[in-house]
């Protein structure tokens, strides 16, 4: 069929709501690269590429180079929306991005020392950053001041990871440690000790209940955020553990290291579930796309390692960098992903990707932690740390807003009404189980 002929049909199919048969229309010209770009076809795969689950690469291409630090970029964060990126760099400053245009929107800077690490605070108002000798500050995002500093390492801070409630994050350092901290006062709440070696990454797992951590002893270990002990140790790496990830939905942890390695491991077990291998110098920098199927990985190398987390099977080899790929990130909504390195530059790549067309559910399990999320991020906080949280509450608007997120997340085959009923259902799951047992409900369950 003319390419002109299968786009007018596809685009009917598409008005009548019949988005598989669009989509097997569009697909054969999608994959062949002389039709890839055709204007009248890229809006058209977009519009059934966000109603569908990904399933595979099509293309993975080099797009901004984002051009201003004058040291090695060392960290990156991404908003909630994918609009802004921030850096941390050798060169003493933090920098704001905007990922569309590439151009820089803002730049702090403090007295010149080496920004280590960086990580956005839930309302994206205030960003932490990492620097050497241990020290930890608060930026102010709108007055472009240091607001607050938190004391406690003693040696450099390599990982900032902060919880979804804004209130307190987690620390990484080489001073083998890491440290929870009440973002709001600067008091340490806990120090976590148990590694032999630094302490290179650390990565909160999406429900909040673990932070994994890797580091020079060869090891990753799960640490409890309850009581900041340590639920177990993940062998299986050859030297230091560089860079660690969770998958949003918690399901799967990543691990990347000097024996040039990728492990992908079960955070309920502890057990691997497959090794990719692959890189030529050792692994720095790990990110999972925003439906969990698939992660980015960057190393010495300076390659960008696409893979098809189920399978291990490497999708794309992107390589532009001109030195040590040091940081990931993925776009909320996986159209592309960001890479730093020491070549002082920010690279964004677009990736086009295959999709399903899945049949509409009211429902699907696979998708219960984020309504889970959902709900703890909507219930009242406790007062202290140890009440259980209130009942809860949205307003109708916030339905859209999830909505957008299940589709990021793989799920945009579940219907708006078969959303809200859920949610109701599992409100009160949530409610029940969130209620004080007391004595004889603590015994009897």
């Amino acid at each position: 069929m003319p390419c002109s002929d299968a786009i007018a049909k596809a685009r009917e199919r598409l008005a009548a709501g019949d988005h598989a048969t669009a989509l097997a229309l569009l697909r054969p010209l999608r994959q062949d690269a002389e039709t890839r770009q055709a204007p009248e076809l890229v809006p058209l795969w977009e519009a059934l590429a966000a109603r569908g689950r990904r399933i595979g690469l099509i293309d993975a291409v080099p797009d901004k180079v984002l051009a201003g630090h004058f040291g090695e970029v060392f960290s990156l964060a991404i908003s909630a929306g994918g609009h802004s990126l921030y850096s941390g760099s050798k060169d003493g400053t933090i920098r704001t991005w905007d990922a569309g245009s590439g151009s820089e929107k803002a730049m702090l800077e403090g007295d010149k020392t080496p920004v280590l690490a960086v990580a956005l605070v839930p309302g994206e108002r205030t960003l932490l950053a990492g620097y050497p000798a241990g020290a930890i500050r608060l930026w102010d995002l709108t007055t472009g001041k240091a607001v607050r500093q938190f004391k406690g390492h003693d040696r450099d801070i390599r990982a900032l990871t902060v919880f979804a409630d804004g209130r307190s994050f987690v620390s990484a350092s080489l001073d083998k440690t890491l440290r929870r901290w009440n973002l709001a006062t600067g008091a340490t709440q806990g120090t976590w000790e148990g590694h032999a070696g630094f302490v290179s990454s650390a990565a909160l797992s999406p429900d909040e209940t673990l932070v994994l951590s890797g580091s020079s002893d060869k090891t990753a270990r799960l640490w409890q955020v309850a009581d900041g002990t340590c639920a177990r140790h993940l062998e299986g790496h050859q030297n230091t553990v560089r860079c660690v990830a969770f998958s949003p939905d918690g399901r799967l942890a990543a691990s990347g290291g000097d024996d040039r390695a990728v492990i992908i491991w079960d955070p309920a077990t502890g057990q691997q579930k497959r090794r990719l291998t692959g890189h030529e110098w050792e692994v720095n920098a790990l990110a999972f796309s925003p439906d969990g199927r698939f992660l980015a990985s960057g190393g010495r190398d300076r390659q960008l390692r696409l893979w098809n987390a189920a399978t291990g099977e490497c999708l794309r080899v992107l390589e532009g960098h001109e030195g040590n790929i040091t940081s990931l990130v993925f776009a909320p909504d996986g159209r592309f992903c960001a890479s730093a390195a020491e070549d002082q530059k920010i690279r964004l790549w677009t990736l086009d990707w295959d999709v399903e067309i899945l049949p509409p559910l009211p429902y699907d399990e696979a998708a219960r932690p984020f309504f889970d999320r959902f709900l703890a991020r909507h219930a009242p906080r406790p007062a202290t740390p140890d009440a259980p949280p209130g009942e809860p509450i949205w307003p109708d608007d916030e339905i859209p807003v999830f909505l957008q997120e299940l589709a990021w997340r793989g799920f945009a085959h579940l219907t708006a009404q078969g959303v809200t009923d859920a949610l109701t259902r599992l409100k009160a799951e949530f409610v029940e189980a969130s209620k004080p047992k007391g004595f004889w409900g603590s015994l009897f369950g």
